[in-house]
This record gives C-alpha cells, structure tokens and sequence, in this order.
C-alpha cells in the first residue's frame, strides 16, 4: 500500500490545572527475586533493561546474618525473569557500588567474617569478575555515588566522615571532602542535572539515627546542610528518580540487631524548593533494602529484610500516572480527532514531547509525526485524517516524553485504537449539497409558478362572479322596478273601483231617499 503524505497537526495547549488532591500511588508487587537478598549491592542498568542483585547476607545467625553470598542475580524489568551470572570474586554483604559509562559494575569493600578492601568489578558485556585496586579504608554499610569516571564512596567500618573516590583514569583511590558529620548506614545520590552529590540520614557516632541532609556541590567542593528529612532514619536506600526528585524508602530507626523493626515508609525531596515529602507506604516493610530508578518514571524496591527474614519481593512506584485519550476513535476521512495525555505526578512538568504513527490493520505504516509542547498542562494535539487515506482499523502508537522542572520522564509506549471509516469529499458533498439545493430551489420555484397560475384563476373566477352579481342585481333591480309600477296601478285601480262604489252607495242612498220622501208626501195627500 502506497505511503501518503504527513499528517496535519494543529497544536492545543492547556493551562495546568492544579490538582485538588495529592498524587498518591500505590506501591505495586513485581515478580519476586529467585533468593532472598539483603544487604546487598542492587546496581540498575537501564540500557539493557536489567538490575544486578549483588552478594548480601544469607540466613540468619541471632541477631545477625550467618554468611556473605557470592551470588549475582540479573532481574529483567520489563519480564520479572531472575538470573544468575557469574558469582562474585569473594562475597560480600553492606558493600556499595555503582555501575560505569564503560558498562562495569564496581562493588566496593564488604564485610565476609571481617571488613574487607576489595575492588571488585563485573564486565557486564562478556560476564566476567576483574580486581581493582583495594580501598585505602574499609566501608562497611557505606554508599556510593558515580560521577563519572569516579567514583565517591562513603563511610568506614562504623561512622566516619570520611569520603574516599576512585578513578577509573588510572585505578586509583584519593581522600574527598570529607561529610560534615560522621555518618553510617545512610544513602547516597548523585543528581547529574545539578551536577551535585547528596547524603542523607544514618547513624552517627553515637548509634543515632539522624534526620540531616548535606548537598555537595561538585563545582566548589563545598557541603551545604538543606533542609531535613521528615524522620530519623537509617539502613534505607535512596535513589533520583527520573524526574530530578531523590526517593529514600524503607529503613530503621535502629539498624542493628536484625530484630529491630524495619520501615514501610518512603520520603521524596524536591532540590527546587528543598523540600521532603511522604510517600505512601510499600506493601512490605524493610530495612537493608536495594532501590534503583527506572528512564519510564517507575522506583523498585528490592529484598531487604524485616525483623524476622530476608525477603525475596520487588515493588514498584510509579513516579507519573499517565493515561493517553483519543477522542472520537471512530472518525471519517477528511475530519479530525484529538489525542490528549491526562497525567499526575510527584514532580511540576513545563514541558512535553510527542512522538507518534499510525499503523492500518492491512499493515501499511505512515509517517512518524513529532509535536513539541512547550507550555505547562495536560498536552492535546488534533490529528487531521486525509480524505485520501483508507478506510481501516489503525492502531495510534505514541511515545510521550514529559519534562519536569528537576527531570525528564520518558513513558513506555502507549497504543489505541482509531476506526476510520469512509466518507464523501468535501467538493463531492458541496457539489452534492448546491445540486439538492437547486432542484429543490426549482421545485420551489415551479410551485410558486402553479400557484400564482392557480391565484390568477381565482381571480378570473371572482370577477365573473362579480359580473353575475352584478347582472343579477341589475335584473332585481328592474323586476323591484316593474313590480313597483304594477303595484301603483293596482292601488290606483283599487282606489278607482272604491271611488266608484260609493258613489253607487251614494247614489243608492239618494234615490232610497227621494222615494221615501215621495212616499211621505203622498201620505200628507
């Protein structure tokens, strides 16, 4: 099927809208790990989809764990599939490490029955163990931070201030900025967009745990105290995540014996306005625990321990909820749709990308569109379909890219669903609609025609009935004429007749008269 031209995109930017509600996720279970681990070193590899379970403490001893294992488990992301490689030159548990530009890992001192200064490096490409050279001091439940190509480890062998840093340059150790307080069991991060290294919590000289965050700017080589965490804590993990935000989670408020009580909770710290803030709750508590940081906006937490086990379980935070719409999914050649991304979030996004194709159901791929969202607010954009593109079942496959004020999170890809069904051209329809509107103009017209026809007519219908009318009154009006006179003359001849009658009366009377006067008179003879 032939390719057709791009799609034409119209940009829809939405003011943000704050929230009423906070955003609170739940914790998520994950595949659990093939063996417990703790104190472990948990290094995540992003490029290959992949996070290394290094050494920790096996089994349990009393108050402590029995042994150090060698074990090097490879924990797939995307799949929860667990896999050994190759073990460990010695185990180690409460070691620290982090994983190089040059695809190594470099797991750092340890305790196996004592301290140990080992450098032991993972190529993660053949799967082989190398040797660096030892630390100058020994950490035991310290951390470590990499900023390229070095190194920073922290702690000693109980707390310390003390800062050693490796250089991969030439596989050599040198003393740092020492911390501003004597600190074990605490966490470290590196946030590469501040170019700056932060430690948090852990206990300090005295077996306290501690509250403080120190900020170590890598330009001065100064530490800074910011503002401090919510509560006191210690044997936890911390991790920055995607989005520039640092997440501590798990710990203690006493890391050691092993029967302390182990946390649940989990704290985030925003850089731009140094400020911490609650997590919600995992599903298990723990201490000991490894946390490592996903590109797509997930925080894992793995293995750990309570106080009565080492645990095995994997959860995941969502650093974003986000949820693509398209609207309609149904949609005719030639007229439009709108994808919108509605999304909440630990961090304040500015910005957003969109990457995105359609792919028909007969299997014909169009053009990747980009669109560039350069305002706050819930991203939008109106795809316009081609009246020239077929009808079929498409699936929208997008790649969205959401910027933070402090990071960048980059969600896994999202697919739905578009119907495009067939419709008339435009110019057809125009074409169509102007032909109806004639005929039916014509139409209109032919019957304004009849009836004036129908009106003339009746107008020549009410004038020769007007005539009639008229003839009829002009023949009343005679015959009232004619019988008028007849009239007259019968009451003239009426009159005649009765004038004549009584001079018959008259007449009578006078001749009854002379009689009977004729009559007296011969009786006075």
């Amino acid at each position: 099927m032939p390719m057709i031209s791009a799609l034409a995109l119209m940009l829809l930017l939405v003011s943000a809208v704050p929230s009423a509600l906070a955003y609170s996720p739940a914790w998520g279970a994950m595949t659990p790990l093939i063996e417990d681990k703790s104190q472990a070193v948990v290094i995540a590899d992003n490029a290959n989809d992949t996070v290394y379970i290094i050494g920790g403490g096996l089994g349990i001893a009393g108050a402590q764990f029995s042994t150090a294992s060698d074990s090097v488990i490879a924990y797939n992301v995307k799949t929860g599939e667990s896999s050994r490689v190759a073990p460990m030159t010695q185990g180690v548990r409460g070691a620290c490490g982090g994983l190089g530009e040059n695809g190594k890992i470099y797991v750092f001192s340890g305790f196996n029955s004592t301290n140990l200064a080992t450098t032991q490096i993972y190529d993660i490409a053949t799967g082989t163990w190398s040797t660096g050279t030892d630390i100058p001091s020994v950490v035991f439940k310290g951390d470590c931070v990499v900023a390229w190509p070095e190194f920073y480890v922290f702690g000693w062998s109980g707390p310390d201030t003390q800062v050693q840093v490796f250089s991969t340059l030439n596989n050599s150790w040198y003393i740092g900025v020492p911390l501003p307080e004597a600190r074990q069991s605490g966490a470290a991060v590196y946030n590469e967009m501040e170019d700056a290294i932060y430690f948090m919590g852990g206990k300090d000289g005295g077996d306290v745990s501690r509250d403080t965050l120190f900020r170590f700017d890598m330009d001065s080589g100064v530490w800074t105290t910011k503002k401090h965490m919510l509560n006191n804590l210690t044997a936890f993990d911390a991790a920055v995540g995607s989005d520039g935000l640092i997440y501590a989670v798990g710990g203690t408020d006493i890391d050691y014996p092993f029967t302390t009580e182990a946390y649940p909770t989990g704290y985030y710290y925003c850089p731009n306005n140094d400020t911490w803030y609650s997590l919600p709750d995992m599903g298990s508590a723990r201490k000991f625990l490894g946390v490592v940081a996903l590109p797509e906006g997930k925080i894992l937490a793995m293995g750990g321990n309570n106080d009565t086990a080492i645990l095995d379980n994997v959860e995941s935070l969502d650093l974003v909820d986000a949820t693509p719409a398209l609207a309609p999914s149904l949609v005719g050649q030639g007229r439009s749709t709108v994808l919108t991304l509605d999304f909440d979030s630990y961090a304040s996004q500015t910005k957003a990308y969109l990457a995105y194709y359609l792919k028909s159901e007969s299997g014909a791929i169009y053009p990747e569109q980009n669109v560039h969202f350069a305002a706050p607010g819930t991203p939008s954009v109106i795809i316009d379909i081609p009246q020239s593109m077929p009808a079929d079942n498409y699936t929208l496959i997008m790649h969205w890219t959401l910027i933070f004020e402090t990071g960048t999170i980059a969600l896994p890809e999202e697919t739905v669903g578009l119907v495009i069904f067939q419709t008339v051209p435009l110019p057809d329809q125009i074409s169509e609609l102007n032909a109806n509107l004639t005929a039916e103009l014509n139409s209109q017209l032919g019957k304004i025609i009849s009836l004036e026809d129908q009106n003339d007519q009746l107008s020549q219908q009410i004038t020769d009935l007007q005539d009639q009318l008229n003839q009829t009154k002009s023949g009343m009006d005679g015959a009232m004429d004619l019988l008028e006179d007849k009239t007259d003359d019968a009451i003239n001849a009426a009159n005649s007749a009765s004038t004549f009658a009584m001079l018959g009366v008259v007449l009578a009377l006078i001749i009854a008269a002379v009689v009977i006067i004729n009559m007296v008179m011969s009786r006075k003879k």
